[in-house]
């Protein structure tokens, strides 16, 4: 009786056995079906909890601090040169015989952006066999030399090479830096990460276009401001480069066993294949040049606006508010969007559900940013005005974490730099070059002959009393002109409906995330690095 009872027994326990590990063998096969990207050209490879990469210790808060120094200071000098251009048009030293052409001020502009979407390959294509410290000390290397050229520059040719080479040397910075930031940061780290990193470019785009303002007539031991401000960058991005050779090297090497992210065997041109079949990642890339196109429109034309349009408002005072507005929103939008995504947990960040969460924000923000448009250029008054331009500021600036961290997390570890190269180069593309000179053209376009009248007589009869006679400020060293009260709003209002583009972008790849199964992060392959 016993002995019958205990086989049954054991034949039981045996089946129940059995069934168990048909159940386990089902959900490997599950898990490794969720490691399989859905198409090719994306990277939806899953990354568990016990990844060391997941469970590494937190990145020093000394890394973000030089991080942000980094990109205050490269935005100091972009303002610096923007604000400084009515002078540099008519320095003597630059200009030994007469006044820079705008076309000449404009290229002297461009050259930064061109030298900048140039170089951006090159350091992605060093990122595969370096470390990526190593390259940033390279781009500072190299943005200092920039910086140096144009302080010291006595001619045209010098200073726009200047220019250009300190647009290459910062190449380094866009490329690599969101990257080393991915590497060396938890999931939860991430989002507040980049979002402390990219507050600093409003803030110091600003204080360059400020300072340079205030102090561009002073004469400090024979040389005009502008250029001892581009030297003050220089003496303080020093210190910056030996901590890039040094301690920077170290800790990236402690962290990640100098290794992450990192792989020789995939080629550039390999890792550009990828990237183009890569249908989320086009989406994205879309989306973000959109977004930065239209920031390109409201940081050249909004000051315009309000002293050739409906509104009427000049001087310092309305100037300086329409800035410090803008500065605060725009540090306000990204450490808001930042810490918003990042509160979800360890998944949210670097996972499927931040990718989800990021996208819905973004999508619905770039919707109601297309709304809020409208009545801005539509204001008749500065205060109702500055309310819908800092509204505009806010959610372009509080989308810019979550869409980075959307494309770190879509693409597969070694196309992370090319990644951010074609991002920028979009990004400068249309913010920088294609975005002013569109909405200029536009502009002209709803003239109606205004532009074409050359005296105040005339402009005040002309067109049926939509033309104005415009006196610039003295120390713009413009001279006086005639413009249509209206052409600059109708030609901002069809260039910024341009973000509902953006939505419908970002709308389509959360559709594509959501479809998916498991999370958009990685594992990372180990490769040796020099």
């Amino acid at each position: 009786m016993h002995s019958a009872r205990d086989l049954s027994n054991s034949l039981l326990s045996a089946e129940e056995d059995e069934s168990r590990g048909e159940e386990g063998k089902e959900e490997e096969s599950q898990e490794e079906e969720v490691h399989l990207p859905k198409e090719e050209g994306s990277s939806l490879d899953i990354q568990s909890p016990e990844d060391p990469l997941v469970s590494a210790p937190s990145a020093p808060v000394t890394v973000l601090a030089l991080f942000m120094v980094i990109n205050l200071l490269s935005f100091f000098d972009r303002g610096v040169i923007s604000g400084s251009l009515v002078v540099i048009k008519s320095d003597p030293q630059i200009m030994q015989s007469g006044v820079m052409s705008d076309s000449e001020a404009g290229l002297v502009v461009s050259a930064f952006s061109l030298g900048l979407m140039v170089a951006c390959p090159f350091f992605a294509c060093i990122g595969h066999y370096v470390r990526r410290s190593r390259a940033l000390a390279l781009g500072l290397s190299v943005w200092l030399g920039g910086l140096a050229i144009a302080v010291m520059a006595r001619s045209y040719g010098t200073f726009l090479f200047g220019r250009a080479l300190g647009g290459v040397g910062e190449a380094a910075f866009i490329v690599n830096i969101p990257v080393f930031i991915d590497d060396i940061t938890t999931p939860r780290q991430r989002m507040r990460w980049l979002a402390g990193y990219f507050a600093m470019s409003m803030i110091g785009l600003a204080a360059g276009i400020e300072s340079s303002r205030a102090l561009q007539h002073t004469l400090v031991e024979g040389l005009v401001m502008w250029r001892w401000l581009l030297l003050g960058c220089c003496v303080l991005c020093l210190p910056c480069l030996v901590i890039f050779l040094f301690f920077l090297a170290r800790y990236e090497s402690r962290s990640r066993q100098g290794a992450v992210g990192y792989d020789a065997e995939n080629g550039p041109w390999l890792v550009w294949l990828s990237l183009k079949g890569n249908g989320l990642f086009i989406l994205l890339t879309l989306g973000f040049a959109i977004t930065s196109y239209n920031t390109g429109v409201l940081l050249t034309w909004a000051m315009t606006f309000i002293a050739v349009g409906p509104i009427q408002a000049s001087g310092i005072t309305s100037s300086a508010l329409i800035a410090a507005s803008l500065v605060v929103m725009s540090v306000l939008g990204s450490i808001l969007g930042g810490q918003l995504m990042s509160r979800g947990g360890p998944a949210d960040s670097k996972g499927r559900r931040g990718m989800v969460a990021s996208l819905t924000a973004a999508t619905y923000a770039m919707m109601v940013n297309g709304i809020l448009l409208i009545p801005m250029w539509l204001s008749t008054t500065l205060t109702q005005y500055i309310c819908f331009l800092c509204s505009a500021h806010f959610l372009q600036s509080f989308v810019i974490p979550g869409i980075y961290s959307s494309i770190l997390s879509g693409v597969r570890p070694h196309e992370r730099s090319w990644a951010m190269t074609f991002t920028a180069f979009f990004q400068h593309l249309l913010g920088d070059l294609l975005s002013p000179t569109l909405t200029g053209k536009l502009s002209n376009m709803f003239s109606q002959g205004c532009t074409k009248v050359n005296n105040e007589y005339d402009c005040q009869r002309a067109a049926n009393g939509i033309c104005r006679w415009i006196v610039p400020d003295p120390s713009e060293s413009e001279n006086p002109f005639c413009t249509n009260v209206n052409q600059i709003r109708n030609a901002a209002l069809i260039s910024t409906s341009s973000v509902f583009l953006c939505a419908l972008f970002w709308g389509m790849a959360l559709r594509r995330v959501k479809k998916r199964r498991g999370s958009p992060f990685q594992r990372v392959t180990k490769s040796p690095v020099i």
